[in-house]
């Protein structure tokens, strides 16, 4: 049995004919409580309470509750655990469960989802504003599959000086001309010889010119047989996300109706003036969003925003060894709800990722794994204090930085899974390879993660505005820490079973202990070789026996005497 999927996507109307999977059924827009008028507000405040109520008991600050009508609301709380905002999902109980098993309940994160949550609710378009390491995109992706399923991609737009008006809102591509030659003229017109051809167009045009003009010329220069009267209009992300709709599997259908979704629009700080133009369009009143759109790009056409559409902007600081980035408009700055995010985490948050990172328990052994760290908690405990004293050192040393180097690479979460995995999968043996030398296996891991990031090999030391020694110096410095965290007899004693011990030596005993653990277990194994081999015996034995009883009964009692007593 098939049925018909009616949607208009950027060439024009398209009908398609699809199997009638579960898989492929489109994710709705849930209707959420209304204010219910018939209730006192004694009654409302009891709603309030049991929110309240099913929300404390989580880590995260984000409840999952099944409403008497059948419908599934989440609850998000704040970090004081005072205010709560509840959003409608279409998910199951056992997705939310898949999808928050992949959060660290950090405070960080805890905030930024009850922010993106409270401004879902009221459809203001919301700004974060805060460092890299904060995780700001990840929590904006959980966010999302949150509200349409753990598989959904949410679109989104990344500013940059190479993304310009075509991208977000949309241009006319050549009907006639093939995918790859499609994708040669866009690749093109980002090149400094596509950029002059821009130029020289907006020159003789006085910036009044049509872009299939542009493509026209393009094509030109490419060789491309390009039929430069047969254009159609492709939308952009903008007006795409405005009517948008996820299926259950995660894909996307960019409808003519459909609710819309949220876009994420990222390093809003590096966007190109004509960009920022752009998004002045989606600006609504009293802080919303526009409910429509006109794009003059496609002769004027409008495009009306569903009531799931959502805007979330976001970007790293000025300055703070970010570079190339501006002043965002205050007219535009104005129309979102701005969300300042601290730069880095907090020590208790670092602590607690670092003990949740190297838990190991999301990490799978692999082939290079000797000993399954998941299965030793007290390494993968040490392993995280010292992956967090050292995470926190690394950033104080790099802030200050390299002399005459702009470009910094800041140290984050990632950085700290990436430590995790390699000592996980890659595991370097003792030289006579009878253990595995876990200081060693950490120590590079911390190498190729951490302290390589600070080196530009050959290059470094033909370009004259580095400094290679200070590059080299500042690693070596850095290593030097990290070997202080390790072996340090003086500062960095801890106590470890009655007795106060480097971490270095710690490492040691637990990784002996790791292999002592399948030697217990020989004894039990050669126990059991021991009873195989009485059995063996026994069932031996028995045979014999049988073959004598066999044989005096052939020869007669008295010769079979006989026989032993010549023996």
């Amino acid at each position: 049995m098939s049925h018909l999927v009616l949607y208009i996507d950027e060439w024009g109307v398209v009908v398609m004919i699809e199997p009638k999977l579960e898989s492929q059924k489109l994710v709705g827009l849930p209707e959420g409580e209304k204010y219910d008028g018939t209730l006192t507000p004694g009654g409302r405040l009891r709603n309030l309470a049991e929110r309240l109520e099913s929300v404390h008991s989580t880590d995260l600050g984000v409840a999952y509750r099944t409403l008497p009508n059948g419908r599934a609301e989440l609850v998000f709380s704040d970090l004081d655990g005072k205010q709560v905002v509840d959003i409608p999902t279409p998910i199951s109980k056992e997705d939310f469960n898949s999808i928050t098993k992949k959060i660290i309940p950090l405070e960080e994160t805890k905030f930024i989802l009850f922010e993106l949550a409270r401004a879902y609710k009221l459809r203001m378009p919301i700004m974060l504003e805060g460092g890299t390491a904060i995780g700001k995109t990840f929590v904006v992706n959980k966010f999302a599959n949150m509200l349409y399923g753990p598989k959904a991609v949410i679109p989104d737009f990344y500013c940059s000086g190479q993304t310009d008006t075509s991208e977000l809102m949309g241009k006319p591509v050549a009907a006639t001309a093939k995918p790859e030659e499609q994708q040669q003229l866009s690749d093109y017109l980002k090149t400094d010889a596509g950029a002059a051809l821009k130029a020289e167009l907006i020159k003789e045009t006085g910036g009044n010119y049509e872009y299939r003009e542009l493509l026209a010329r393009a094509a030109f220069d490419l060789g491309l047989p390009i039929d430069k009267a047969k254009f159609e209009f492709q939308l952009g992300t903008l007006p795409k996300a405005m009517t948008a709709q996820f299926r259950k599997d995660g894909s996307i259908i960019y409808a003519k109706d459909g609710p819309g979704v949220m876009l994420h629009i990222q390093e809003l700080s590096l966007a190109e003036p004509s960009v920022v133009n752009c998004l002045f369009k989606v600006r609504g009143e009293r802080g919303h969003l526009a409910k429509s759109i006109q794009l003059w790009e496609h002769d004027g056409r409008t495009i009306e925003a569903g009531p799931g559409f959502f805007m979330v902007y976001s970007t790293n600081p000025l300055g703070k060894g970010f570079l190339e980035r501006h002043e965002i408009d205050k007219a535009l700055a104005r129309s979102f709800v701005w969300v300042k995010l601290p730069e880095k985490l907090s020590e208790r948050s670092l602590r607690q990722a670092t003990s949740s990172i190297f838990s190991f328990d999301k990490i799978s052994p692999q082939s290079g794994t000797i000993i399954d760290l998941s299965k030793e908690a007290e390494l993968g405990e040490t392993f995280g204090e010292v992956m967090a004293k050292f995470h926190k050192i690394y950033q104080e040393m790099t802030e200050r930085g390299e002399s005459g180097r702009r470009q910094k690479i800041p140290a984050t979460i990632d950085s700290l899974w990436r430590v995790a995995k390699l000592v996980q999968t890659v595991q370097i043996p003792t030289s006579n390879n009878k253990s595995i030398d876990m200081v060693s296996t950490l120590r590079e891991a911390v190498k190729g993660v951490y302290t390589n990031s600070l080196q530009d090999g050959t290059e470094l030391g033909r370009a004259e505005h580095l400094n290679q020694a200070d590059v080299l110096n500042l690693s070596q410095s850095i290593l030097n820490a990290f070997e202080q965290i390790l072996a340090n007899a003086t500062t960095d004693l801890v106590s470890f079973r009655g007795k106060s011990v480097t971490r270095q030596e710690k490492i040691e005993i637990l990784t002996k202990e790791a292999f002592s653990d399948e030697s217990q277990n020989q004894p039990y194994a050669q126990a059991e070789e021991e009873a195989q081999e009485e059995a063996k015996k026994s069932a031996a034995y028995a045979g014999v026996q049988s073959s004598l009883i066999e044989l005096k009964k052939e020869l007669g009692e008295a010769a079979f005497s006989d026989i032993f007593k010549s023996m």
